[in-house]
């Protein structure tokens, strides 16, 4: 599958980090998205809808992004969503934490576009393996 077949949920505080995560993934070859401004509203829309990646802030009003990727994590029917931590949290406890609570790919701000698709390429091959696996179980 390309990257046109999947649907993201971009989620961010920020207006202007939603638009720029946006356009890094439109280089990429999205072009399904919604958007959310917090984790509450985030967690909404993916019990409304399925989403292949939620790419979340980790710091936002309401509910963080840790708190969005412990919610995922903790349903199985959310098991095929890729969750990507996009945030200024570069210490490496905060990247172990959000490892140790399953988080697909870390990407510390500020980035480049070249950064956000080197962890965007390895999201696509995890959602590609995930799909498969998921295929061959329900078989």
């Amino acid at each position: 599958m390309a990257a046109k077949d999947y649907k993201v949920l971009i989620v961010d505080d920020h207006m202007v980090m939603r638009a720029m995560v946006k356009n890094f993934c439109t280089e990429m070859g999205f072009t399904d998205f919604s958007f959310a401004e917090d984790g509450t509203d985030a967690l909404e829309q993916i019990k409304a809808q399925t989403f292949d990646v939620v790419l979340v802030d980790w710091n936002m009003p309401k509910m963080s992004g840790f708190d969005v990727l412990k919610a995922i994590r903790g349903n199985p029917s959310f098991d095929g969503i890729a969750v990507v931590m996009i945030t200024a949290e570069a210490e490496k406890e905060y990247v172990l934490k959000a490892v140790e609570a399953g988080v697909t790919s870390y990407i510390t701000k500020p980035f480049s576009q070249e950064d956000f698709e080197k962890k965007m390429k390895g999201v696509l091959a995890w959602l590609r393996n995930h799909k498969k696996d998921h295929a061959w179980r329900n078989d």
